[in-house]
């Protein structure tokens, strides 16, 4: 019957997080994953008590730390480029705001002469497209509400001249 609770359990839980305590007022158990916190709690041979108070379980969930990916391309007008900037990353949790790296807009990330025209969501200009430039030689604005999804978090960032 246990097995059929952490089954329940595991489906319950959203993408991107993982279950890491069981409690329920007496003992608590906890794993990094879900399958190590419901491995504890089951291993603990819980058993419905005689009072409702034992019966109730509190389950905590924690976000799973997420990665952003920013690669970087020139834009079919741009000629002479030079070599295309290097990956940049970050890090964060689900949910939460997407934090730009240092520099991911600046000389020598950008090089001189250039500036990002447009953000893309994906990992090409064929992405969404989540920002642009509205003056020419200004870099795109990263924008506002972005936060780490369970997967996809990449953005192309369009360089042009």
């Amino acid at each position: 019957m246990l097995s059929s609770y952490a089954t329940a359990l595991s489906n319950a839980v959203p993408t991107g997080y993982n279950i890491t305590q069981i409690s329920n007022g007496t003992t608590t158990v906890s794993g990094a994953t879900t399958a190590a916190t419901l491995a504890a709690f089951t291993s603990q041979n819980p058993t419905v008590g005689a009072t409702s108070t034992l019966n109730t379980y509190t389950v905590t969930l924690t976000a799973v730390s997420q990665t952003a990916t920013y690669t970087y391309g020139y834009t079919s007008t741009a000629l002479n480029t030079p070599v295309i900037p290097a990956i940049l990353t970050s890090t964060g949790t689900t949910g939460g705001s997407v934090t730009t790296p240092t520099g991911y807009n600046t000389s020598p990330q950008i090089p001189s002469g250039y500036y990002i025209s447009a953000i893309y969501a994906g990992t090409s200009a064929s992405g969404t497209l989540i920002s642009s430039s509205t003056t020419n030689g200004t870099n795109a604005a990263w924008p506002s509400g972005q936060v780490y999804a369970p997967t996809g978090n990449q953005y192309y960032n369009s360089i042009g001249t």
